[in-house]
Parts: structure tokens; sequence; C-alpha cells
């Protein structure tokens, strides 16, 4: 995407080469007429990403079509990719996302900022005979905070505010409690889940889908995705799907440690900035740490970095910069019941 009439090379958005300008994705502003408005359009930008962070499960990804893999490899430098769990183990990450976007339509320039804290819980129920595990996904704590333009800083942590702001009432409301149940097979394929409904923010599903057969340092292997885009066509609002692929590319292993890189592709055309504009936080580029003998991701991290122009009329222009980062923190197994004394 990038800033449009500037050089592409400048945006971290990456597109399938199809000889025109594809789209990327965000949950943002509808268009308006009047400019006292852009203070909501900017302010419904802050607070999905953190419910969606919380309800992240599995979303619109498919299995991953085969590793561009060379039958030049050998075993011994070839690396399997599996998930491994023990039942009863509970295992937590230390999730942050901070962001920042700053918009500017017809002259009206805001700014929102957001941060977030939290701890996603994986409590491991139960393992099958051919290594499909059985979880239940939740978040024990959340600790975040937000601020629109001028207006005072809102914040919540679920520690120690007894009340809870408005805004966020609905993310408070998930915090402690099961979000969804899912059962994974050692690749990463989903193959139960009863969840509630995520708002789908690019990071794809709660797990990886790895390749089926082992790969080298060097292979890749994509995700097919596809999301859904609202523009508004003579007063009534329609929607478009937008094929988008995420790209894993196996970047080194160290010390029992693989290294991969992420990034979204668009594989749908673009050309439209109101699309572009809903699309930004789809967009992901970052890497992620997998435990090879542990079976689990250690740590991702992910940026963005992105420049919408006249995504509102000719006048308008959005930038959206974010980090979002996952690094584990424990796991051990559950203690068993105490059996009670007569």
């Amino acid at each position: 995407m990038g800033e449009r009439g500037h050089d592409s090379r400048t945006s971290s958005l990456h597109y399938q080469s199809t000889g025109t300008i594809p789209q990327p994705l965000i949950s943002c502003p509808q268009r308006h007429h009047e400019d006292q408005h852009v203070p909501r359009r900017i302010a419904t930008t802050v607070t999905p990403f953190l419910l969606a962070v919380f309800c992240l499960t599995p979303c619109d990804a498919r299995s991953p079509r085969a590793p561009d893999t060379s039958d030049a490899t050998t075993a011994a430098d070839t690396y399997l990719l599996r998930y491994k769990f023990t039942a009863g183990e509970v295992v937590r990450w230390k999730v942050t996302h901070k962001a920042r976007t700053d918009t500017e339509i017809r002259g009206a320039s805001q700014t929102a900022e957001s941060n977030s804290e939290s701890t996603k819980v994986w409590t491991v129920k139960k393992v099958g005979e051919n290594g499909e595990f059985t979880l239940v996904h939740s978040v024990s704590q959340v600790n975040m905070w937000q601020r629109v333009g001028d207006e005072p800083l809102i914040h919540y942590d679920s520690k120690s505010d007894e009340e809870v702001p408005r805004v966020y009432q609905q993310t408070a409301q998930t915090v402690g409690v099961p979000l969804s149940t899912v059962t994974i097979s050692p690749p990463g394929a989903i193959l139960a889940q009863s969840s509630t409904k995520p708002i789908d923010l690019g990071l794809g599903s709660i797990v990886i889908p790895f390749p089926e057969k082992p790969i080298k340092i060097g292979d890749g292997w994509n995700v097919p995705r596809v999301v859904t885009v609202s523009l508004p066509i003579d007063g009534v609002r329609t929607y478009k799907k937008i094929k988008v692929r995420q790209r894993y590319t196996l970047r080194s292993v160290k010390a029992g440690i693989a290294t991969i890189a992420v990034r979204t592709e668009v594989i749908t055309p673009v050309r439209d900035a109101r699309i572009e504009s809903q699309l930004i936080q789809k967009m992901i580029k970052g890497s992620m740490r997998f435990d090879l003998q542990k079976g689990r991701l250690r740590s991702k991290t992910i940026d963005w970095n992105e420049h919408v122009l006249g995504f509102q009329g000719a006048n308008s222009n959005m930038k959206y910069r974010a980090t979002f980062s996952e690094q584990l923190l424990s796991a051990k197994l559950a203690a068993a019941p105490q059996k009670q004394r007569r």
C-alpha cells in the first residue's frame, strides 16, 4: 500500500505481483460529511485490537500450502515443526500491544494512542494418541490505557480497579473466563473449536499452521485467508471479500530454537484508499521463535508502519504505527485436586 504517489518501497505492505495495487485491512472510520465526527472515527481504531488479542481464536486461516522445498535436501538439514503439550499443563505468555494512529481529514487532525499488557493462558485438558491436544484459552489479567486527541487518558487494570470504564467493559468481561476450547493437531490444524466471536485484525489463527513435511532453512509456506471489508455505495453498505495470505519463512535454527519470519501479502488488487484504511491492521510483518524440542512458541514480534492517503477524500491521510509481542512466561502442570478429609 504505502503512500500513493511515493516510491512503493517506503511501505511495509507486501503484495502479490498482479500489475495492480492491492489492499490492506483495518477496522476503521466510515465516511462522514462533518468534521466533528472525526474523533469518533479515530476512536474506533483504538479498542478493537485489545478485544481481538484476548478472544483470538481460529479465523479464516486454512491449512498451509506445500512448502517451497527442494529434493536436494537431506534429513540432517531439515526440521519438523510440531506442537507438543502435556495434559494438565498450564502455559502463560505476556502479551503487549502499543499503537498510535494519526489521522487528518480536511485540515482536522487527531492522534489516538493505546497500550495494553495482558497474560494469555493455555490450560491443556487432554492429549490424544496422535499428539492432538485440547486446550482452554483464557486471559488472566489486563492492564491498558488509551487516549484520543486532547481527551483525558482512560486506564483500566483488572488487578486493582473495581470500576471499569465504559470503553473497556466488553474487554473486562473476557478476563478470567474461558474464551475458547480448541483441539489442535501437532502441525497446527484446527480439529474442533468452541469459542466466542473474535475481532479479526490479521493475527490469524490461535496457532501457526505448519507444513506436514520437514523443511530446511530458507523454505517457506503460505496460509491463505479471506477478509471482509465494507464500502458505502449509494447510501447502502456493501461488503467485499479480499484474498490475502500469510507468508512464513524458516530463517534459522540455533540451539533448538527456530526463527520464523511472517508477512501478509494481499492477492486481490485494491485501488480504493477507503479499503486500504480498513486493511492496515491486518498487514503484519514480524518474526517468531519456536522451541523445536518443547513444541511451543517462545516469542512473537509484529510491527506495523503504514500510511494511507485519500481514505476520506483528497485532503485526508492516516498513519498507523504499532507493535505487538508475545513472550513465554511459564509452563507448569496444574496441581491435582486434593481429596477432602471426612
